[in-house]
């Protein structure tokens, strides 16, 4: 294995919003829950109105209007003071000293929740699954993520919490997964590409 870029998942990798923490957003909790419910159904369905049809499911669930910006916006509120994981901490650490890319891909939007994070600087490319029209564990984004980094998908790591969606993507197309739990450091930096990368 010879790794040239190492790409993360967001939701429950990067940092997880911990159960207590929901009993802060009381309101919160229908409107997430009905989010995830949504993307679970699309899961495994191609369309270029993804968001689209989102939106509209939302609508229709609560007599009070509810958009998609709306529940995005709540579900970026819910990460202020969350920690990110230490091992995924770690491992970006090693990724910037051996000068390895390092991206996210997540289902949903992260670029506003690495802000309240503040986690957001030194990522070569921040995607979501939904601007694809396809969640994991379809691949659409995976392959765009390797076409941005500039690499096989042989040569990237994909690092996240769940092996139905995001190590079935990965398996899809060649692309190595380890699981949040699972991340051996040590084992990682001797896999990374000691080589200038080469243009594609």
């Amino acid at each position: 294995m010879l790794l040239k870029a190492v790409a993360f998942d967001l939701d429950n990798t990067i940092a997880t919003i911990p159960h207590l923490s929901w009993l802060q957003y009381p309101s919160a909790i229908p409107k997430m829950l009905a989010l995830k419910n949504s993307s679970a159904f699309l899961r495994g369905f191609r369309t270029h109105h993804l968001n689209e049809k989102l939106d509209s499911d939302l609508r229709l669930r609560f007599s009070t209007p509810i958009t998609l910006q709306d529940v995005d916006h709540i579900a970026n509120t819910m990460y202020r003071n969350i920690e990110i994981h230490p091992a995924v901490k770690q491992l970006v650490q090693a990724c910037d000293q051996h000068k390895i890319p390092r991206a996210v891909l997540s289902d949903h939007p992260a670029i506003e929740k690495l802000k309240v994070l503040r986690f957001e600087e030194g990522w070569t490319c921040v995607l979501n699954a939904r601007a694809y029209g396809a969640f994991k564990p379809l691949p659409d984004a995976l392959y765009a993520l390797c076409a941005q980094l500039n690499v096989y998908a042989n040569e990237l790591l994909y690092v996240g919490d769940r092996y139905d969606t995001d190590g079935e993507a990965c398996s899809k197309i060649g692309c190595h997964f380890v699981h949040l739990s699972h991340i051996d450091i040590s084992k990682i930096v001797k896999s990374f590409s000691k080589s200038p990368k080469a243009n594609r």
